[in-house]
């Protein structure tokens, strides 16, 4: 028997007595009280010296209790009996903690009917896969048929895996904020539920192989950058900063079991059907209550290791006697080739479970063992996504334990599709009007993951936030659905339809020099419905040309949050220098307003001999950075923007830490990658009233290729044939050598290809119309490079001028007098790959339009030659 060595030993030992004559006890620094009636004073006396032997005195007829103590100083307790019957019937129950986890536990109310369900995965030791298995059951429950809604909290408060793994800004709400919300709200159901859920993050959006799915995700805490200026007085890394923990709301009356609540609440009001959460591991009280709280479905995880194993059964010791509550789960990780662990482990988990059980309820009690072997590739990935689409799917862990555990948490909704008739005139016009942004006039789009994100991120405000993308990547054509849609709340219903946005009006601050005459009256609109709701005087106010000349020539005195400031205000037409005085205007005149900006690239360009300046690299950072992260801090309901930039030149701009900014806005990044390409043809479809697939922007690549099969031919052939795969070719030849496909090249493709099958009567797309389509792409693609990019003119004009003999794939840097400057450039651009020997390799988008044949003539293997060069492209 350990001695006591304070107060708390006493009354975590006395507890754990079994039948004890005493109704209850407590302690203090100086007194130990047992509550019992008068005839239970012998006994209970004879129970302590039971306990603690000649550590039981008595003096002068008191009794008391001796603690640990050096000799010359004793240290004891005094021994109060307390008769009182209201006093004994208030005895506390015990909280879901460890340390009272020997008494019997309060009883917990059950979970709301239709409540989502809690799952908790925890571990005695760390690096034993914990995390792994809970997104291994994260990704079954997103790849079944009718996908479950999820939100994962990371409640590792000591080593947060999953906050590192997710990036996020450093303003995000968090567990930490949520508990602190919780603890000190008088009713936390009316205050602090609908506070977290209007203030957490869109959801996280990932490209799995059965489509794209969403997930809400709750991060630990913010972990920020600490201060540039070593003597800065802030420092609010809140990794070394925990107000309120899990513990700390269990022990207030009432409350015992309310962070499982809080939890499941929180679940009920994002419309999740599961929480999964991420616990610390060891024993401790970060933990407990969850562990300890018989709702929970709980997910023990071990390696082989003898300490993991019997620690694991040191907590099971705590738990599996239980059969109040859902059954335990226990995941054995990483066990060698040939090692036979799980029956052994079976029998030492089913001893823990109390003879005196009857048979069902010792099935009950007795914990599910599942065995999960070793898995290297599990252990080297680069991001969620990464390992939930292409680690996770191969290994046992993802294709058995995951799914077992995800079956019993799983709700089922069916899912179902329509096909409709065809009509390739109707494709090929809808594509026409799509095929330039700078033309389109209706508001139409495809609610992509990233505009989706962008939407959620600004629920209950208005976004500030950069989105990048490669040229061609939907910028400009995302930018004008803005201006078109003329409100924030209008956008939302596009994007979102069902949800609320505010009410402000989108400004144009910039826009694209070359714009269709349309859109230009569009953009007029929007800029003079703001100015007249400031009563702003149109001969006062910036045009966008004077605004375009200051970004490139004007003197700054290095201030580039007033720089912009300034300069807004001119264009909106108010007096001011300082932001805050920009919104206070709008405050004055009731107006919110959403600045977009597009354009950029017409006055800041990048090229091998003609780069940014200084000044204008610290004008652009200043826009995409300072203002930015400014407008966001305040949180102003009167004031958004959104800027959509190409990623090299906000590389260019932020030359240090680009990682960074990166990853803050990745999320609304807009690229298209090979599922997100055939849903663009899919909605175009859509568009045309051809062919309409049932929850488009969920479909899997798999889906969308068998319902596409009715547009365009299953193979460049016969179906017999051994020809390549329709969406397979599409996406290889369109794709650049940094596997980027571009929108505006797809739509081009389609509309041409459409066109030409249109014209020869044919019901479906052609394999013939299709290659033909993509040397008219091909051409129009360096057309558009030349003028787009400043830069590239002169070196495709090199590759362009060449003799045609030369013109030949691969080719020699030196057969067309390309520098390497140059051909560094190409690279970074996607147009170029070299080869083993140093040889170059165009893609195909790009070969046709500078009029490049094969080696022999030969008919080119599209898939083969992407793949091929691809990988000496890396």
């Amino acid at each position: 028997m350990k001695p006591p060595y304070t107060w708390r030993d006493v009354e975590r030992l006395l507890s754990r007595v079994k039948d004890p004559p005493w109704d209850g006890i407590s302690a203090d620094n100086r007194t130990l009280v047992i509550h019992c009636s008068l005839e239970a004073r012998a006994k209970s006396i004879a129970r302590l010296r039971d306990v603690w032997g000649a550590r039981v005195g008595e003096e002068r007829g008191e009794p008391y209790l001796d603690l640990v103590a050096v000799p010359g100083a004793p240290r004891r307790l005094q021994v109060v009996f307390d008769e009182d019957a209201a006093l004994r019937r208030s005895s506390r129950p015990a909280r879901p903690l460890w340390a009272e986890s020997g008494r019997t536990l309060a009883a917990a109310p059950a979970f709301p009917a239709g409540a989502p369900k809690l799952a908790a995965f925890c571990s005695f030791k760390g690096g034993v896969g914990r995390t792994t298995v809970l997104l291994a059951t994260l990704g079954a429950l997103l790849e079944r048929k009718a996908p479950a809604k999820v939100l994962v909290v990371d409640a590792d408060i000591e080593a947060p895996g999953l906050t590192v793994q997710v990036p996020g800004s450093s303003d995000r709400f968090t567990l930490l904020d949520y508990l602190a919300l919780v603890h000190d709200s008088e009713d936390w159901r009316r205050e602090a539920v609908p506070i977290a859920s209007k203030e957490l993050s869109g959801p996280l959006s990932f490209e799995l192989p059965v489509g794209r799915r969403e997930v809400h995700f709750l991060p630990a805490f913010n972990i920020e950058d600490l201060p540039e200026d070593p003597a800065s007085p802030f420092d609010n890394d809140s990794l070394f900063s925990h107000d309120v923990l899990p513990e700390h709301l269990v022990r207030t009356p009432g409350r015992a079991f309310v962070v499982a609540d809080a939890l499941v609440a929180l679940g009920e009001a994002l419309g999740v059907d599961v929480v999964l959460v991420d616990l610390r591991a060891g024993v401790s009280e970060l933990a407990s209550p969850l562990m300890l709280d018989p709702r929970v479905h709980r997910v023990l995880v071990s390696t082989c290791a003898k300490q993991s194993i019997e620690g694991t059964r040191h907590v099971l010791r705590r738990l599996s006697a239980r059969a109040d509550g859902w059954g335990l789960e226990v995941v054995l990780t990483m066990i060698p080739k040939d090692y036979e662990v799980a029956e052994k482990v079976g029998v030492l988990l089913r001893e823990l479970v109390p003879e005196d059980l009857d048979d069902a309820a010792r099935d009950f009690a007795t914990p599910n063992v599942h065995e999960v072997p070793f898995a290297q590739e599990l252990h080297d990935f680069d991001s969620m996504e990464e390992l939930l689409s292409e680690k996770l799917p191969g290994t046992s862990l993802g294709k058995k334990t995951g799914p077992e555990i995800a079956a019993f948490l799983a709700p089922e909704r069916p899912i179902v599709s329509s096909m409709q008739s065809s009509g390739l005139a109707a494709v090929a016009e809808v594509a026409r009007r799509l095929e330039y942004a700078e033309k389109n006039v209706e508001l139409r789009l495809l609610p992509t993951p990233a505009l989706t994100a962008l939407v959620e991120a600004a629920r209950d405000t208005l976004p500030a936030a950069v989105v990048l993308g490669a040229k061609g990547a939907g910028k400009t054509y995302a930018w004008g659905q803005m201006v078109i849609a003329g409100k924030w709340s209008k956008f939302v219903q596009e994007v979102s339809p069902g949800k609320s946005g505010l009410e402000a009006s989108i400004f144009p601050l910039l826009s694209p020099v070359n714009v269709d005459p349309a859109l230009s009256e569009r953009i007029q609109l929007a800029e003079r419905a703001v100015r007249d709701a400031l009563g702003a005087v149109s001969r006062e106010t910036m045009s966008e040309a004077e605004l375009r000349s200051d970004m490139v020539d004007a003197e700054t005195n290095g201030d580039g949050i007033r720089f912009w400031s300034t300069r807004i205000a001119r264009r909106l037409g108010v007096e001011a220098t300082e932001l805050r005085a920009i919104i206070e205007q709008l405050r004055i005149k009731n107006t919110a307003i959403c600045l977009v900006v597009d354009g950029l690239e017409d006055a800041f360009q990048t090229a091998p001999a003609e780069q940014m300046s200084d000044p204008q690299r610290r004008r652009l950072r200043a826009l995409l950075q300072d203002f930015t992260n400014a407008v966001r801090d305040l949180r102003s309901p009167y004031l958004g923007i959104v800027t959509f930039v190409r990623r090299d030149l906000a590389q260019a701009a932020i030359p240090q830490n680009f990682g960074q900014f990166e990853a803050l806005y990745t999320r609304f990044a807009l690229s298209w990658a090979q599922t997100e390409a055939l849903r663009l043809v899919g909605w175009i479809l859509a568009q045309a009233n051809v062919l309409h697939i049932e929850q488009l922007s969920q479909a899997p690549y798999e889906r969308l290729r068998d319902e596409l099969a009715a547009f365009w031919n299953r193979r460049m052939g016969s179906d017999k044939s051994r020809e390549a795969y329709t969406d397979l070719w599409v996406i290889a030849a369109l794709s650049d050598y940094q596997g980027r496909l571009q929108a505006r090249d797809l739509v081009r493709l389609v509309a041409n290809a459409a066109s030409k099958s249109a014209e020869r009567g044919s019901e479906k797309l052609t394999a013939a119309s299709l290659r033909d389509a993509l040397l008219e792409c091909s051409r129009k693609k360096i057309e558009e490079l030349t003028t787009e990019t400043r830069g590239l003119k002169n070196i495709l004009d090199k590759l362009q001028g060449g003799k045609p003999e030369e013109k030949k794939m691969p080719f020699r840097a030196e057969s067309f007098r390309l520098s390497p400057e140059e051909v560094d450039f190409l690279e970074t651009h996607g147009i170029v790959a070299r080869g083993e020997q140093g040889e170059l390799f165009l893609p195909e988008i790009i070969r046709h339009g500078l009029s490049f044949k094969l080696e022999g003539g030969r008919r080119p293997a599209v898939l083969k030659m992407h793949r091929r060069s691809q990988r000496r492209g890396r």
